[in-house]
């Protein structure tokens, strides 16, 4: 299975360019406020994963689908915004996570998550028009 899927490369790319496109209003940016929404997003789907399969704490699946999330966390925490100039390499990174987290995996129906979870987010963080989503701490 490919990871990351042509449909998470086509994904990143819309959100990097919708994000690009974000309007500065309010107390928190467009950017900013899209970053804090896929986030939100993916540990929606990270949580309906772990839920859904009955994971337990130290499962295989378990831990990588929280790694996979954190290393994206740390990532929107500090790469809120993007330019006209990096928004090639912004795009990059997204998808080197994901490629890192999956690397050394075998397991093709949890790399299908993994693609799922990228995907589910970005789209849904394109979607949601609430700003008042909450940062995740």
């Amino acid at each position: 299975l490919a990871v990351p899927s042509e449909e998470v490369k086509a994904v990143v790319s819309e959100f990097a360019a919708f994000q690009l496109n974000q309007p500065n209003t309010g107390r928190v940016s467009g950017q900013e406020r899209l970053a804090n929404n896929a986030l939100y997003y993916m540990n929606v789907r990270r949580s309906w994963y772990i839920t859904s399969h009955r994971y337990k704490k130290d499962s295989y699946a378990r831990v990588a689908l929280d790694r996979l999330y954190l290393d994206y966390k740390e990532f929107f925490t500090n790469h809120t915004t993007v330019s006209d100039m990096n928004q090639a390499e912004y795009e990059n990174q997204i998808l080197a996570i994901l490629e890192k987290n999956t690397a050394n995996m075998s397991n093709d129906e949890l790399r299908f998550y993994m693609n799922e979870m990228v995907i589910y987010s970005l789209k849904e963080a394109m979607r949601d028009g609430n700003n008042r989503v909450k940062r995740i701490r």
